[in-house]
């Protein structure tokens, strides 16, 4: 948690609860924050047996904007270790994308080969056939 202070940092004027359950005082200070706010999108509707010929507004989607803060004052460690860990959960996630599109190619690559194989199987029989074939009229052909 945060120390309260007598004479605390001049320009950090925000003061974050994070939700943490914790209620002796605020959890951190930010000189700015941004992206605070929601937006509800509305749709105009109209039922088709409805007798007015004009349309009604009705809510739609909700949005609500990622919140960043700039210039922070922490003295909470639950609070930096919380950021370290949803930078590396960040980073985890760009890493399993990364695999993803790698196993998405190995198997790409893999069907291919397959295709590949199943044709060269398919030519080496004709070729057996046809060797065999040969070889019939060969054998006829001394008789």
């Amino acid at each position: 948690m945060a120390v309260h202070r007598d004479r605390p940092y001049v320009q950090f004027n925000f003061l974050v609860n994070l939700g943490t359950g914790n209620t002796d005082g605020p959890e951190a200070g930010f000189q700015e924050v941004s992206g605070i706010g929601m937006e509800v999108t509305e749709s105009e509707y109209r039922n088709g047996n409805e007798r007015k010929k004009g349309v009604r507004k009705i809510t739609g989607m909700h949005k609500v904007g990622n919140v960043q803060k700039q210039i922070r004052a922490l003295e909470d460690k639950e609070i930096v270790e919380m950021e370290q860990m949803e930078a590396l959960q960040r980073t985890q996630g760009e890493h399993q994308q990364d695999f993803q599109a790698e196993e998405q190619q190995v198997q790409a690559e893999l069907q291919a080969l397959t295709t590949r194989v199943g044709n060269i199987e398919q030519e080496l029989a004709q070729i057996r056939t046809e060797r065999a074939a040969l070889a019939a009229e060969v054998d006829a052909a001394w008789l």
